[in-house]
């Protein structure tokens, strides 16, 4: 049977860390042969593997990149429809700028790509409650 890629997830995350990628799919294994998932020229370390699911580590570049991502089954490679991208987030406005010391104030972030990737901390001395996020585009 034909290797298949029905989806994978995230489809995007900041540049220069370490991600943990899913890509789901068909006939994923074969018997005890090798399987490699790829997105360019970086590997990425399967740590879980059956036949609809392939769970690797992806360590990326400190810049940005665009790349379908490949899977090689027993010597067949495929390729994803979708485009896995790294961003570099940025933060352009912070409000209120001053608060109490004691804490419990909201805090309201806007810039770029700040909603990439599987997960986000924010950190204000200690790490914050994410109560809501939104994204214009």
């Amino acid at each position: 049977p034909y290797p298949t890629i029905t989806n994978f997830t995230p489809v995007s995350t900041a540049v220069g860390g370490v991600l943990e990628l899913q890509v789901n799919g068909y006939n994923l294994i074969v018997s005890h042969r090798e399987t490699i998932v790829s997105l360019g020229d970086l590997n990425c370390l399967l740590f879980s593997q059956n036949s609809t699911v392939l769970n690797c580590y992806l360590e990326t570049r400190e810049t940005m990149m665009s790349s379908k991502i490949n899977v090689t089954v027993d010597g067949i490679s495929i390729l994803t429809e979708e485009y896995f991208d790294t961003r570099i987030p940025a933060i352009k406005s912070i409000s209120p700028l001053y608060a109490p010391q004691y804490g419990g104030s909201k805090i309201t972030m806007c810039g770029e790509n700040l909603l990439i990737g599987a997960s986000r901390t924010v950190t204000a001395g200690k790490v914050c409650d994410i109560l809501e996020t939104w994204s214009n585009g």
